[in-house]
């Protein structure tokens, strides 16, 4: 699977700026599930960093009339290009080898084994919310699990070596 990693950025600019949240910005994946918004009334970017190919939506909602005045938006997205030693993993493959050197290893889906190896080793993952991940560790060896996780179902990691997990927004 080919994966672009980068930065999605949507500037709004809004008709007048006020205190009051009047507009309600998202950025949603391609269920069409929020993956980060925001409530404003001025001037403001709404950014998302982007793990994985795919379509993705910038929306804007109001529940009250303001203004007959038009907003308007513009979008750019950043590419990142990949450190040399970033793994990523398949979703046809369960286990990842790391290297000698510091790895950076990115989840896409399913029930991993990582062998970290020697290094500072990394694993994130991302789209998900702070509570729908549990983490066990015991000495080198980590248990990452979900249960009915929105973006990822019910997976089981295991992570031997890892020295960072991050939850990536």
């Amino acid at each position: 699977m080919f994966q672009i990693t980068g930065t999605v950025a949507f500037n709004f600019d809004a008709p007048t700026d006020v205190e009051a949240n009047y507009y309600y910005l998202g950025i949603y994946d391609e269920k069409y599930e929020p993956l980060i918004w925001d409530s404003t009334g001025r001037d403001t970017t709404l950014s998302y960093d982007v793990h994985e190919s795919g379509p993705y939506y910038f929306g804007i909602t109001s529940d009250q009339y303001y203004s007959q005045k038009q907003y308007s938006f513009s979008y750019d997205f950043t590419v990142v290009p990949p450190s040399a030693n970033e793994i990523k993993a398949l979703l046809d493959r369960n286990t990842l080898d790391g290297t000698s050197a510091g790895d950076s290893f990115s989840y896409l889906g399913g029930n991993d084994i990582i062998y970290a190896g020697d290094g500072e080793d990394t694993f994130s993952i991302s789209g998900t919310s702070g509570n729908e991940f549990s983490l066990l560790t015991i000495g080198n060896i980590a248990a990452l699990s979900a249960e009915n996780s929105s973006r990822y179902g019910s997976p089981h990691i295991r992570l031997i070596d890892v020295e960072l997990v991050k939850r990536v927004l």
